[in-house]
């Protein structure tokens, strides 16, 4: 069982890795970090796009800027926002808080709702029916026993739920 459980998370960490790395690449293939400056009318936009290029170490291959990434990640340094100049850690904290407060939120919203349908007798359209009339008991009774039609219950739950005749 150990030897299972261990196989589970060596085959978990691979896909989380293989994952992270799929979406740091289209990440950074799909953004122009250097577009503001490129439009910019500053007399200095060309030490400010150089200094962008050192800041986010543009010159090296986006696959070496991952595993850079991913040993500071590992040590538990997440590096600054660049757009920002704060604290990535900084900016999670305040962000796991209004996520719990969401998730919380949503899970007695989603019990509330679940415990509410659940004790809500059925309606009209979802109570289970027979298809032939109330004078031909035999055809009735053949109905219920076989589950015929449409009914996924057991034979001895749906014989004791249709008890009414829906004309």
């Amino acid at each position: 069982m150990l030897r299972f459980i261990v196989r589970r998370l060596i085959v978990g960490l691979g896909i989380l890795l293989i994952s992270s790395f799929i979406m740091y690449m289209l990440t950074d293939f799909s953004m122009d970090y250097l577009a503001d400056l490129r439009q910019s009318t500053d007399p200095n936009k060309e030490f400010l796009i150089a200094e962008r290029i050192r800041l986010l170490d543009l010159e090296t291959p986006a696959y070496l800027r991952y595993f850079k990434w991913l040993g500071n990640f590992v040590t538990g340094d997440l590096g600054t926002a660049w757009t920002t100049q704060r604290s990535v850690t900084s900016l999670l904290s305040t962000a796991i808080a209004s996520t719990l407060q969401l998730v919380t939120a949503a899970t007695f919203l989603a019990i509330f709702l679940g415990v509410e349908s659940e004790s809500s007798p059925p309606s009209a359209s979802t109570r289970p029916s027979t298809t032939s009339s109330p004078s031909s008991p035999s055809s009735s009774t053949r109905s219920r026993r076989s589950g015929w039609p449409f009914s996924p219950r057991s034979s001895a739950r749906s014989a004791s739920t249709t008890s009414c005749v829906i004309p």
